[in-house]
């Protein structure tokens, strides 16, 4: 979800606003009466430590999300374009479409990119052994997956019904490393276990509002 509906604790279902995009509750797309623009680049870093012996550090850096909303018509858009209308009744009538919300019909699209899924970590874990002396454990994971998405939503006298579809691709990798204390030791190996999982997949979601 975006910044105003991600900060709302769970509550963004039933939010609604003329120049934010809710992805969320796409039945809320009806309710755009602004050609919309949101974005979001971010960083963030985590190191923990606990003793000598154990750490732990993770971080990412991405493109938070990346959307693009707009309205596609209003019904006093329509009535406004009608070339008989005295030309103050236009203007009324424009101006209402665009700050008295709750009394407008209308429709809108929005599409964009967001992500799905993380992994970045580096894990290392020390444990110590009678007959291998202290062994070493490594954890670290990697990858990113995305989400495009586009999704429409319809406002009729006070209800909203709306739809969108989300393309889900993108690589993530763990991989886990146990290494043995006494490296000199010939008969002592480390192990490695890797996975890769390479996402593609749709996901659907429809909304209401009243």
């Amino acid at each position: 979800s975006f910044s105003a509906v991600g900060t709302m604790g769970g509550l963004g279902y039933g939010y609604r606003n003329l120049s934010n995009i809710n992805m969320v509750n796409p039945a809320a797309l009806g309710a755009l009466r602004f050609t919309t623009l949101e974005t979001e680049i971010g960083f963030t870093n985590l190191r923990v430590s606990n003793s000598a012996l154990q750490k732990s550090e993770s971080g990412e850096g991405n493109i938070r999300y990346f959307a693009f909303g707009f309205p596609l018509r209003t019904k006093y858009e329509k009535q406004a374009d009608n070339q008989n209308l005295d030309p103050a009744l236009k203007n009324a009538l424009t101006e209402k479409a665009s700050i008295r919300s709750k009394l407008i019909q209308g429709w809108g699209l929005s599409f964009g990119l967001m992500p799905f899924n993380s992994r970045n970590y580096d894990l290392t874990d020390k444990k110590w052994h009678p007959d291998l002396d202290t062994i070493t454990y490594r954890f670290v994971g990697s990858g990113q997956s995305y989400q495009f998405f586009a999704g429409t939503g319809y406002t009729y006298k006070g209800f909203s019904a709306g739809g969108s579809i989300s393309y889900v691709f993108g690589t993530l990798r763990e991989r886990s490393i146990e290494t043995p204390g006494n490296e000199s030791d010939a008969n002592l190996f480390s192990t490695v276990l890797q996975s890769e999982d390479k996402l593609g997949s749709f996901i659907w979601r429809a909304g209401l509002q009243y």
